[in-house]
């Protein structure tokens, strides 16, 4: 089955498969549609999507393996002022 997310997308980047794993869990509990369940990403990487009950996609992404980035308490790439990886 293709999964189509039109409009955009709430990306949760998060530290590990199995906080990805539990996001979709939550969510799930919380009413959420499973569009696409947690896996591994043909490009790397690991992540589910899935759409709140108003209809909203989001999607919860993982990294396999620690970088750089991924230490301390949130990383900001610099000068977007953006949280990179934001626990939930």
């Amino acid at each position: 089955m293709a999964v189509f997310i039109s409009g955009f997308a709430l990306t949760y980047v998060v530290r590990s498969e199995g906080r990805v794993d539990a996001i979709m869990v939550e969510d799930a509990k919380a009413g959420a549609t499973i569009l696409k369940p947690a896996g591994a990403l043909p490009w790397g990487g690991y992540g589910g999507s899935f759409a709140d009950p108003d209809g909203h996609s989001q999607r919860a992404r993982g990294r396999t393996s620690p970088t750089p980035s991924s230490r301390g308490s949130g990383a900001r790439r610099p000068g977007s002022g953006s949280v990179m990886d934001e626990e939930r």
